[in-house]
């Protein structure tokens, strides 16, 4: 069952940042399907199953994807503009990932109903769609330095530099506590020194975006 902000103010920074780590979790469960269906091995002359199996893994996956966003969607209508302007990228990526699902589906399908005739044609087409998956994961990723801009408390005059957070450091530790919990001690690293590591699964490195914004020395409120 998802969880909805309905009836939550889609102002309350803490709420907006507990409800974007919801999201990565429900994502995290989506693309770990899929990570382990592309993992099996096909084997000649069980194609079918193999398809089969393969396109109930994407269902799998859209339906977490579709929790995922149901936790973001209301924010996208914050009376806060930073939280609406984030929330609006990270809708937008995980409409993305669901769209690609579908494409995806599609070829399965066509596969599946023996539509496919061209050798090779099929490759092509999964090249097209992992394509597109890479831009919505890039998207999620501008999303979740988005959240970061949110979450900040910008000074009165606008010149001093910025050293306060909309959230408390309780609960800040508590986000990343949560985060950690759910992605593992990997997502402590700096993903910095991982942008051409080709092995970083793109929702990992989503995660850490955000857990490396939240692990600065950041003061709570001001006000």
């Amino acid at each position: 069952m998802s969880l909805s902000a309905s009836g939550v103010g889609t102002h309350d920074a803490n709420e907006y940042l507990t409800r974007v780590i919801q999201s990565l979790s429900f994502a995290k469960t989506g693309y770990d399907y899929l990570v382990r269906a592309h993992a099996t091995s096909r084997k000649d002359g069980h194609g079918a199953e193999w398809s089969a199996a393969l396109s109930l893994a994407y269902k799998r996956a859209d339906a977490d994807y579709t929790d995922a966003r149901a936790q973001i969607s209301p924010y996208t209508k914050s009376t806060d503009p930073m939280i609406k302007e984030s929330a609006a990228t990270i809708d937008t990526a995980y409409a993305a990932l669901l769209s690609a699902n579908d494409d995806f589906e599609n070829e399965i399908k066509q596969f599946l109903n023996g539509n496919v005739q061209k050798p090779g044609a099929l490759v092509e087409r999964f090249a097209d769609v992992d394509a597109i998956e890479h831009k919505a994961w890039q998207l999620l990723a501008e999303g979740m330095a988005a959240v970061g801009n949110a979450l900040l408390e910008l000074p009165p005059s606008g010149k001093e530099k910025i050293t306060h957070l909309k959230i408390t450091t309780e609960q800040r530790q508590h986000a990343l506590s949560r985060l950690e919990r759910i992605f593992g001690p990997s997502v402590r690293r700096n993903i910095e020194d991982m942008r051409d590591d080709e092995t970083v699964p793109e929702i990992l490195g989503v995660a850490m975006l955000l857990h490396g914004f939240l692990s600065q020395p950041w003061e709570g409120p001001a006000q």
